[in-house]
């Protein structure tokens, strides 16, 4: 295979080890081959870039790893380098060679002959963007968390504050906890002290929720739980803060998605941070549509396709923006009735057909006992077969709901 750089570079990086490898000549002859490891701190980068500059290469390759390639990408591409991020999984070495200078000659050797994909790498200041937005989420997640362990403590001591309040963290609710945890009971005139006016239960329906008696311990517990929230609040609304500071350079572009009907501000925001502004870097819809999982891959072997081919999801939660994690499945409900254990895609079809029949143990009374267990079923064995079985499959079973209920009927 002939090679389409003539000088590059292949780097293995990890937490504060740096291996590097440079393969240099002619793209019809065998390359020579420098290797050299390195640190991972401002100085050892440095010094990096500067061994590289010197053996005049510019094109560098380097694995996703974690958060480790970040500062590397940024401090060789801030001199110069011509930097390529690639996924860790496509670049796997042969089994049973795997070190770290094997590794990082093995991807100077792929990006040399132009195997590798770049990933999407966005630009400074979206990347500093992107953290604000992703810290942001992160204290949300960990405020609901905490409400939620208000909310469970309340339940176990027999408090029903939430079946009576929407909210039980609004203007209300907030003040008759705060009288919760300091004398331990909520009276019916503290309710009528505390009510808003926009409470729609009565005081009466409020103070019968919240009859009964917090011990001492769990009254601290509840106290500081709130001071947590607090803490919480006070964090977020400094956050917002900021992220509304450094949006300057994407403010056309998050007025321009906030104009789209049920899209709010907030989440313009963050869809601008997770794909930018600039969409020549996806080439097209369908690209971006691929980036973020939301179309099907192909998987296709011996004329077969699996029918769980589909694009794996992203998760804006990670750390790393070039890595795409795994998808979501869908859960199973208590409307499938238990048929998804029959749909594995290492079953053959008959197989799967056996196990959707009327005489399976987990399949209801009937064939089609109703119009959503009906919609249900034929949704989940349609995701699972090809389109020729669907449909066979699909007239059989309108034919057997037809013959085993409306036809009992029509002679009753």
């Amino acid at each position: 295979m002939d090679a389409i750089l003539e000088c590059c570079c292949g780097i293995d990086l990890h937490k504060d080890s740096i291996v590097a490898c440079i393969l240099s000549g002619a793209t019809d002859e065998v390359p020579s081959v420098i290797m050299r490891e390195f640190g991972t701190q401002y100085d050892a980068i440095t010094e990096l870039a500067q061994w590289l500059s010197g053996h005049g290469c510019k094109d560098i390759a380097m694995e996703s790893t974690g958060s480790y390639w970040m500062p590397l990408y940024n401090r060789l591409s801030e001199l110069g380098a011509n930097c390529t991020v690639v996924n860790a999984q496509r670049v796997k070495n042969v089994p049973g060679r795997k070190t770290d200078w094997n590794d990082a000659r093995w991807i100077g050797y792929l990006f040399r002959h132009g195997l590798l994909a770049a990933s999407y790498v966005p630009e400074r200041e979206q990347q500093i963007l992107r953290s604000h937005t992703r810290a942001l989420e992160s204290l949300t997640q960990d405020r609901t968390r905490e409400k939620n362990r208000i909310e469970k403590l309340l339940q176990a001591e027999g408090f029903k504050l939430s079946s009576v309040l929407e909210d039980i963290f609004g203007l209300t609710g907030r003040k008759l906890l705060q009288v919760l945890y300091t004398k331990g009971c909520v009276s019916l005139s503290d309710v009528q002290k505390h009510r808003s006016i926009r409470c729609k239960c009565t005081a009466q329906e409020i103070a019968s929720a919240m009859k009964g008696t917090l011990p001492a311990p769990l009254r601290k517990l509840l106290q500081f739980n709130m001071r947590q929230i607090e803490e919480y609040d006070r964090q977020i609304k400094e956050l917002e803060c900021l992220i509304h500071e450094i949006i300057a350079p994407f403010l056309q572009a998050v007025n321009l998605i906030g104009s789209i009907p049920g899209i709010a501000q907030q989440s313009a925001i963050q869809i601008i941070a997770e794909i930018g502004s600039d969409m020549d870097t996806f080439q097209s819809a369908e690209k971006i549509a691929a980036w973020a999982g939301l179309s099907p891959r192909n998987a296709q072997s011996a004329g077969k396709k699996s029918p769980h081919a589909s694009c794996q999801a992203i998760s804006t939660s990670s750390a790393s923006s070039t890595n795409v994690p795994g998808a979501v499945p869908v859960p199973k409900t208590p409307l499938t009735y238990e048929v998804g254990s029959g749909l594995s895609s290492g079953a053959p079809a008959s197989k799967r057909l056996s196990s959707l029949s009327p005489e399976s143990s987990s399949f209801p009374s009937g064939p089609c006992s109703s119009p959503v267990s009906f919609i249900t079923l034929t949704t989940a064995v349609r995701n699972s077969l090809n389109p020729a079985t669907f449909s066979l499959f699909l007239s059989l079973l309108c034919a057997t709901a037809f013959f085993s209920t409306l036809v009992p009927r029509l002679f009753s």
